[in-house]
């Protein structure tokens, strides 16, 4: 299980980042919380990190679960299709677009 959550977790790294960089180039954050936490790009990526990681962590612990390894492959195909997305949009376009 260790996989999935190491795919999720730099999946989210990635999602951060790339929110980030949309948004500085006038990109908006989808997500209501999480659009008024982009006040503040630090607070945005702090929680988003932190709370990912907290989920990651708790699934380790429950690896032994069907249902925590289910959660494990859905998070990494959620962030892994994300990962993709601006992977493709980089290699079409050169950069990621608004």
């Amino acid at each position: 299980m260790k996989k999935p959550l190491i795919i999720a977790y730099l999946g989210n790294i990635i999602d951060t980042v790339a929110t980030l960089y949309l948004y500085s180039k006038g990109g908006r954050e989808l997500n209501p919380f999480m659009a008024m936490l982009l006040q503040s790009p630090w607070m945005f990526a702090v929680v988003k990190i932190s709370v990912v990681t907290i989920i990651v962590i708790r699934l380790w612990t429950c690896r032994e679960s069907k249902n925590a390894q289910i959660a494990a492959w859905v998070a990494a195909a959620i962030f892994g299709a994300l990962s993709l997305y601006y992977g493709v949009m980089i290699a079409i376009y050169g950069f990621l677009c608004v």
